[in-house]
């Protein structure tokens, strides 16, 4: 994250601390639907930036929320969003690629120091060891991967609904039909072995993923400022 992003979020965390309860869970809910859209971090901080202007002036004139925002919020930010500027093509590939490393190494370390004897034996730096990567680990890392995506784009979809019955029942369903096939996964292919490499091999790989994570950043942000 470059500096100017960096103080612009600041700014934008220190104006929202000074609007009422209200209006700030309006911006929160507003925050958290522009993170699901199609516009780079800077565009969502600026349009932040402005909307909290807006609503800091309503605070300061005591003015209701309809003289200033129409009553559908979601709809008032569609259209703000269809008028900028879409991710470009590279930028949506530098995204998934980001985001498929991060959950490559978060997903490994899981398996490294879930696997029978892999965190003593990182800490006997006992290199002999090895981690049998079976079929049912790939799919469950794919079925967690995946899950963990939709569901950050399904909160951030939906964060002008209300209904709490309704998200518990979507979120029991989820739960339900991962717990399933994570269950099934583990009866039918746990026994299935692609692959068998050293734990400190599985240990390089996730700690790669992490740096070229890292430094995928760097570059997203160069492209977005380009």
């Amino acid at each position: 994250m470059n500096h100017n992003m960096q103080k612009l979020r600041k700014e934008n965390n220190r104006l929202d601390e000074t609007l009422c309860e209200d209006y700030q869970k309006l911006m929160t809910d507003i925050v958290c639907y522009l993170r699901g859209a199609d516009i780079n971090e800077i565009q969502q901080e600026r349009v932040r930036y402005d909307l909290t202007l807006m609503l800091l002036d309503a605070q300061q004139r005591n003015a209701p929320l309809e003289e200033i925002f129409p009553s559908d919020y979601k709809a008032f930010c569609d259209t703000i969003i269809k008028e900028l500027p879409p991710r470009s093509p590279l930028e949506r590939l530098l995204e998934r690629l980001h985001t498929g490393l991060l959950l490559i190494a978060i997903l490994g370390s899981i398996n490294l120091f879930l696997s029978k004897d892999g965190l003593y034996a990182l800490l006997r730096l006992d290199i002999q060891s090895t981690y049998s990567f079976t079929l049912s680990t790939l799919l469950l890392d794919i079925l967690l991967g995946t899950g963990a995506v939709c569901m950050v784009q399904w909160i951030c979809r939906s964060s002008f609904e209300h209904d709490d019955r309704l998200v518990k029942r979507r979120l029991l369903l989820l739960w339900l039909f991962t717990l399933g096939i994570s269950v099934g996964c583990m009866l039918l292919f746990q026994n299935i072995i692609l692959l068998r490499m050293p734990l400190w091999l599985l240990a390089i790989i996730c700690f790669s993923c992490y740096l070229l994570y890292l430094l995928l950043e760097h570059c997203i942000w160069k492209e977005v400022q380009a």
